[in-house]
C-alpha cells in the first residue's frame, strides 16, 4: 500500500506514546459497533466507525488497509484512488459520485472528514473490492468476507437496509 499526502505523514516513523480513549457507536440503542473482515476485528486506530443517515461509515487507511487494497490519497485534490487484484475504486472527498473500474456508481454518502479523519463508506469500499458484507443485528457487528468465509447477517453492514 501506498500513502502519499496527510495519510503517509506517520509511516516509517516509530509508533507514538498513546493514551487510549474509549470511543462508542450507538445503532438501534446498542453500543459499540464492531467491524469484523474474515472473523478479525478492525482496530480502527483514529476514529470509531460513524453511521451517517444510516450508512456506515470508517476510516479511510483502517478499512483499506484491512482490506489488502493498495491506496493512493491525493491531498492537493481530495481524490482517492484504491485497487486490489483486478478492482479499481476512486473516489472525491465530498462527493457522491465514485468510479469502480471506470464506471460512475452513485453513493448514498460522500467521503468525507469527520473530526479530522477521512471517512468512507464501508459498504461501499468493501463490495467495490470484491468482499461481502453483512450487519449482525444481535451483536451489533459488522462482518466483512473476502474469501469463503460465512459470517451471517443480513443488510450489508449498514442500519435501516443500507
Amino acid at each position: 500500500m501506498v500513502l502519499t499526502g496527510a495519510l503517509a505523514q506517520d509511516q516509517g516513523k516509530p509508533p507514538k506514546a498513546t493514551t487510549t480513549t474509549t470511543t462508542t457507536t450507538t445503532i438501534n440503542g446498542k453500543v459499540g459497533l464492531s467491524v469484523f473482515i474474515d472473523g478479525k476485528v478492525v482496530d480502527f486506530k483514529n476514529a470509531p466507525p460513524q453511521v451517517l443517515t444510516g450508512v456506515t461509515m470508517v476510516p479511510l487507511r483502517g478499512i483499506f488497509e484491512a482490506l489488502g487494497a493498495y491506496v493512493e490519497y491525493d491531498e492537493v485534490n481530495h481524490r482517492i484512488h484504491a485497487r486490489k487484484d483486478n478492482e479499481s475504486i476512486d473516489l472525491l472527498l465530498g462527493s457522491r459520485i465514485a468510479k469502480k473500474n471506470g464506471a460512475e456508481i452513485m453513493m448514498e454518502v460522500k467521503p468525507q472528514v469527520i473530526h479530522g479523519t477521512t471517512m468512507v463508506p464501508l459498504r461501499f469500499v468493501s463490495e467495490s473490492l470484491g468482499a461481502k458484507v453483512d450487519f449482525d443485528h444481535a451483536n451489533n457487528r459488522i462482518n466483512v468476507t473476502l474469501g469463503d468465509g460465512t459470517p451471517g447477517g443480513s443488510d450489508g453492514g449498514t442500519t435501516g437496509g443500507r
